[in-house]
Parts: C-alpha cells; sequence; structure tokens
C-alpha cells in the first residue's frame, strides 16, 4: 500500500446521511503511508568489440544465481531480451530498454554493439529478498567478431533493489468540520493495482466543541461556554442562573439548616421552521428517568440547502442538603463576621449549578431526561450533594 484517500459526510443521526461523500482533498492529493519509496534494481549489459571489428550474427546466453537465460540473439530487441531473462525462476518480471553504447537517445548498433538497461519490477519479492544482490553475468556467446580486450559483454548495476519503508502511524487533519456536529468517515487504500474500494463507514462521530470560560470578579460563579452550550456554577446556597426565564423558585436551592435541598429541573424547547412554532416542555424531579420526543416540527434552516433540526435544553442541579450549625458547618467564614451560631450561613446546602445545550436531534427521537433530587440534611458538619 502507497497511500490512502479519506472522504467525510455529515450525518444527522447515527443511521441517516444528511449529505453526499466529499474528499478530504478536491484535488484527490493521497495521505502518504510511505516513509521511503522503493527503488527498483537496474541493471545493464553492453557487447563489445575492437574498434577494427563489428558483431553481424552469433547469440549469448546470460547468467543469474546459477541459472542460465534463454538464447540472445545479437541484437536482440527489448522483448526478446524479457523474454531470454523471464525464463531463469527467481526473476520474475523485467522491463528492457536497448540503446546505442554510450548513448540513450538511439538505438542504433556501434559496430553491431548494444546496451541492454534491465529494470527488475520494483515488487520482485525474489530480488528484494536478496541481503545481496547479484548481477547478470556472461555464460557463454557466439558473436562473431573480435575483442581482444576479454569478454565481449560488460556488465553494470545502476541501482539495487530497496524495499519500500511505512509510517507506524498515520494522522490526517480534516479542516472546516461544524463544531458538536455528527460526521461518516471512510477510507480506501492504493497500490500498484489501483485503488480498493471503500471501507465500511465509521458512523456519527461528533466533534468536539470550542470552549472558553471566565470568572465573576469577587465571586465564585463562574460560566463556561462553548459554540452550543453554558455552564454555570452556584454562588452559595442560590441555585445558578435564577434570571432565567424558565426558572421557577425554588429549584436547585441549596437547603437551609438540617432541610433538604431543593430537586433540579429541566426544560426542553423546540423551535419550528425559522423559529416560528415552539414547544417548551418543563421536567420535575420524579425519581425515574423521564423521556422527552422530539416533536416533527423541531428545526430550522441553516442554508437555502439544508434543514438541520435543534433543540435547547436547560438544566438546573439539586440543591445541596443543608448541615448541623454546630461547629460552623464547615463551609468557610461568613462574611464580615467570625462568629458562628446554628443559624449562620455556615451551615446552608449549596446552590445547584445550570447548564444550557443546543442538541441535534432527529425529528422523533427520543431522549432520556433524568432530573436529580435535593440532597437530603443530615445533623452533620456539612449536608449532602444533590
Amino acid at each position: 500500500i502507497s497511500s490512502y484517500e479519506l472522504q467525510y459526510r455529515e450525518t444527522s443521526s447515527v443511521h441517516t446521511a444528511s449529505s453526499g461523500w466529499v474528499d478530504l482533498d478536491a484535488r484527490k492529493y493521497p495521505i502518504e503511508y510511505l516513509a521511503s519509496s522503493a527503488r527498483k534494481e537496474v541493471q545493464t549489459v553492453t557487447t563489445m568489440v575492437d574498434d577494427s571489428s563489428s558483431i553481424t550474427s552469433g547469440a549469448f546466453f546470460l547468467n543469474f544465481r546459477n541459472e542460465v537465460s534463454g538464447s540472445i540473439p545479437w541484437n536482440a530487441s527489448p522483448t526478446q531480451m524479457e523474454a531470454a531473462l523471464e525464463q531463469i525462476s527467481t526473476i520474475s518480471d523485467v522491463t528492457v530498454y536497448r540503446y546505442t553504447p554510450g548513448l540513450t537517445t538511439s538505438d542504433t548498433a556501434l559496430r553491431g554493439t548494444y546496451t541492454w538497461r534491465i529494470e527488475f519490477a520494483i515488487d520482485d519479492e525474489n530480488i528484494l529478498a536478496m541481503s545481496t544482490h547479484p548481477s547478470l553475468g556472461l555464460e557463454k556467446e557466439t558473436l562473431d567478431g573480435a575483442h581482444s580486450g576479454g569478454p565481449k559483454a560488460t556488465f553494470g548495476r545502476l541501482g539495487a533493489a530497496v524495499k519500500a519503508t511505512h509510517l507506524a502511524t498515520i494522522s490526517v487533519t480534516v479542516p472546516k468540520l461544524d463544531t458538536y456536529t455528527r460526521y461518516d468517515f471512510r477510507v480506501r487504500c492504493k497500490n500498484a493495482e489501483g485503488y480498493s474500494p471503500y471501507s465500511s463507514a465509521l458512523s456519527a462521530v461528533r466533534t468536539s466543541q470550542s470552549t472558553s470560560s471566565y470568572t465573576y470578579p469577587g465571586s465564585r460563579t463562574s460560566i463556561v461556554t462553548t459554540d452550543n452550550t453554558m455552564t454555570v456554577t452556584a454562588s452559595g446556597q442560590s441555585a445558578a442562573m435564577t434570571s432565567d426565564l424558565d426558572y421557577s423558585a425554588p429549584a436547585g436551592k441549596g437547603g437551609d439548616e438540617l432541610s433538604n435541598g431543593e430537586n433540579g429541573r429541566a426544560v426542553i424547547i423546540a423551535y419550528g421552521q425559522d423559529r416560528t412554532e415552539e414547544s417548551r416542555t418543563v421536567f420535575d424531579y420524579t425519581g425515574n428517568s423521564q423521556i422527552y420526543t422530539v416533536p416533527e416540527f423541531a428545526g430550522w434552516t441553516r442554508t437555502s440547502s439544508k434543514t438541520d433540526r435543534y433543540v435547547d435544553v436547560k438544566l438546573w442541579g439539586a440543591g445541596g442538603g443543608g448541615g448541623h450549625g454546630v461547629d460552623g458547618g464547615g463551609r468557610g467564614a461568613k462574611a464580615g463576621t467570625r462568629i458562628t451560631s446554628p443559624s449562620t450561613d455556615y451551615s446552608k446546602g449549596g446552590g445547584g449549578g445550570f447548564v444550557q445545550a443546543r442538541l441535534k436531534v432527529v425529528a422523533g427521537e427520543a431522549l432520556t431526561v433524568i432530573v436529580g433530587g435535593g440532597g437530603f440534611q443530615e445533623r452533620a458538619s456539612n449536608g449532602r450533594l444533590g
């Protein structure tokens, strides 16, 4: 495998795709898998004669790893050379080019001599498996013409075979995805034969949210916001975000001394197309899980070509139970005084926090809602959390 290609698409749920597949790169640049490319084994064979002589007939045989090729005519074409070499069992495939000796732009004989450039297949396992790469050699020849300097063929190596190496891991960044949105992903691989089919999709992967936070000066109340979510922590006994229009007292309030905390509250709001219609559903504590079914009309148009469905969820956590005022309740100093008594703020339970989120949903989808109950008071220095 040399590379991969990745595609993705937005999906509105685990089961339903809301758009077509998109290439990671519209130019189809591959995701590289190779750390270093394989290199071919390349050798040359050149016939030789004296300057005063020439070759006009005859043949020769080459050897490779103790095997002998078929007969090779003195003026063998590339196809004839390939056929003769591929009779050797340890040579699976070669590509041959014929040149004039000393030139690569011509294949005209020079006094009847030629150079053959022999490229072994890049994935030839017989060659790659060799710790040392043997050269072709001259087994015998019946070439006419004279060569006083020795054999009538010489051999060279232009490149040694090297296996490809691959990356241990591949990391890919898909840019410009929407936050808190589900996507499907799939890949296919490429080798010398072409592309594979695409893999099964990795389905409904939800992107994360960008986050920022701040704390009100002089207060323990902090707010964390994201593209679709706001989280507010309570300060003291009061529940967080009591100013919200959907808040109803005393939800989320911490218990007074030796009093239970108040139960939590959940509100789910569904907007119609272009926010012209809405429904608001309130969930109070029951001790059991409750079901919210997304209305058929829920959603609004985000672009001219696509409608996304959302609901807004507002959640108030339950208040903590009140503690016992003896020894100050362990909640720290009350502002402006160091005097402790059973009626001080030391023993009051902490207020419940608040979360508001926008959820992408599907019409008819069932959401499970669990509303927390207030913490129980106990005769102890601290109340128990709701």
